[in-house]
C-alpha cells in the first residue's frame, strides 16, 4: 500500500519529466529529411537580430562560441545548439519595483507564474503612467517566455495577457524571429530536467536561490528545425494532460 501511494504521488511526475526530456534531445518525434536543417533557420534569426542592432532597439553582444565540452547530451544531426540571447531578447525589470494600485494594467509577478501556466489568484495592477516608464527596457507581448530568476528560480510561462508589465523576479524572452521559434517548445525545454539541472548548478544565493540575466543570456539549449518544432508541441500538448490523474 505505501509503494501503491508513493507511485501514484511521484509517477505523474516522472513521466512528465520524462516526456520533456526526451523532447529536448529529439527522442519523441521522427526527424523527417524534409525538415531540413535548423541551422539555416539560425541564420534567419540572426538576420532579424542584426536588423535590430542596426536599429539601435538592442545592443549588439559578441556571444562565446559553443563548445564540445558544454554539451550536455546529444541532439539529432539536423538540430543545433544556441545560445538564449542568440534568439531572445531580453527584457529585464530587476531593480525596478513599481508603484501597486487597486486596479489598472495588470502586473505579472513571480507569484504568478508557475510551471507551464500562470495563475492569477493574486492580482496586482500598475498605473498607465508607470506602465509607460516601464516600457522604456522594452514591451513585453502577449505570447512572450516569462521566467522567474528568483523565489522561485526557473519557473517559465508563456504571457497570456494583452496587455501586462513583468515584475522585477521575471524576465521576459522575447524571439527576435517569431516565425523561426515556437516560444511554447522553448518554454517546454526550459522546464525540462537538463535544463532545470543546469540552472541549480549556475544558481547563486543560499537563502533566495537566484540566476543573474547575464548567466542566463549563455545558456545552451536545442534548436529543432520548424517543422519538428510544431510536431514535438504537438505530442507533448496530447500527453503531458495524460500524466494528470
Amino acid at each position: 500500500e505505501r509503494e501503491l501511494a508513493d507511485l501514484e504521488k511521484n509517477f505523474p511526475r516522472q513521466m512528465k519529466n520524462s516526456l520533456l526530456q526526451a523532447a529536448v534531445q529529439g527522442l519523441l518525434t521522427e526527424q523527417l529529411p524534409t525538415d531540413g536543417n535548423s541551422r539555416d533557420l539560425l541564420k534567419s534569426i540572426r538576420a532579424e537580430k542584426s536588423k535590430l542592432v542596426k536599429a539601435k532597439k538592442i545592443k549588439p553582444v559578441t556571444l562565446p562560441p559553443i563548445s564540445d565540452d558544454e554539451l550536455p547530451f546529444k541532439i539529432p544531426a539536423n538540430w543545433c545548439w544556441v545560445r538564449l540571447s542568440d534568439i531572445f531578447k531580453f527584457i529585464d525589470y530587476r531593480g525596478k519595483t513599481p508603484n501597486k494600485t487597486a486596479n489598472g494594467v495588470p502586473l505579472i509577478t513571480a507569484k504568478n507564474v508557475k510551471a507551464g501556466y500562470n495563475d492569477y489568484s493574486i492580482k496586482e495592477y500598475i498605473t498607465e503612467d508607470e506602465y509607460k516608464l516601464r516600457q522604456t527596457r522594452g514591451i513585453s507581448a502577449k505570447g512572450d517566455i516569462l521566467f522567474t530568476t528568483e523565489a522561485p528560480l526557473g519557473n517559465v510561462s508563456i504571457a497570456d495577457l494583452e496587455k501586462f508589465s513583468a515584475g522585477q523576479r521575471i524576465i521576459t524572452l522575447q524571439a527576435f524571429d517569431k516565425t523561426s521559434v515556437n516560444n511554447k517548445l522553448i518554454m517546454f525545454f526550459l522546464l525540462s530536467g537538463a535544463f532545470q539541472k543546469m540552472l541549480a548548478q549556475r544558481k547563486t544565493g543560499t537563502t533566495v536561490a537566484g540566476i543573474k540575466a547575464d548567466k542566463l543570456k549563455n545558456f545552451l539549449i536545442p534548436l529543432p528545425p520548424l517543422a519538428e518544432q510544431e510536431r514535438i508541441v504537438a505530442k507533448l500538448d496530447a500527453l503531458l494532460p495524460l500524466c494528470e490523474f
